[in-house]
């Protein structure tokens, strides 16, 4: 599965594939962010940030046993589609710091460290509560980091 991720192709669960379901899923699901990111700049983009997480599978960005434990879904459901919905899970959850970001540094601080985040709850919620889909999940983040 890996390798897949380091193929640039057409083929499902490649490279290029994975790139648009991402930017796909952040678009339909946090317009508002893609919106204020646009804003921001062509450095802003939401690919820009989250290709070296689909490239490496999250091997160095989550702690590892949210890596395992999210190639553990990734090998049971014989797909890396998830991914990149992890990805976009990810750019949801915090949308509202996202959103408060004015220029392309204080965007990247925001991603810059994901090892609190917990993989699994995270595609689950993403996936099943619309309230983390639209964006109204990341408060707790928000109390959290000030």
């Amino acid at each position: 599965y890996l390798s897949r991720l380091h193929t640039i192709g057409h083929q499902p669960g490649t490279l290029l594939p994975l790139c648009a379901l991402f930017e796909s899923l952040v678009t339909t699901t946090a317009p508002h962010v893609s919106y204020h990111l646009a804003q921001l700049g062509p450095d802003a983009a939401p690919l820009r940030i989250a290709f070296p997480w689909i490239v490496t599978g999250f091997v160095g960005h989550l702690k590892v046993d949210q890596v395992l434990s999210l190639w553990d879904r990734i090998v049971g459901f014989g797909s890396v589609h998830l991914i990149a919905v992890l990805a976009a899970a990810i750019f949801a959850f915090r949308a509202r710091l996202v959103l408060s970001a004015k220029t392309v540094e204080e965007l990247d601080f925001v991603f810059q460290d994901l090892t609190s985040l917990q993989a699994i709850p995270l595609l689950q919620g993403f996936l099943f509560a619309p309230e983390l889909a639209s964006g109204a999940g990341g408060d707790a983040e928000l109390r959290r980091d000030r």
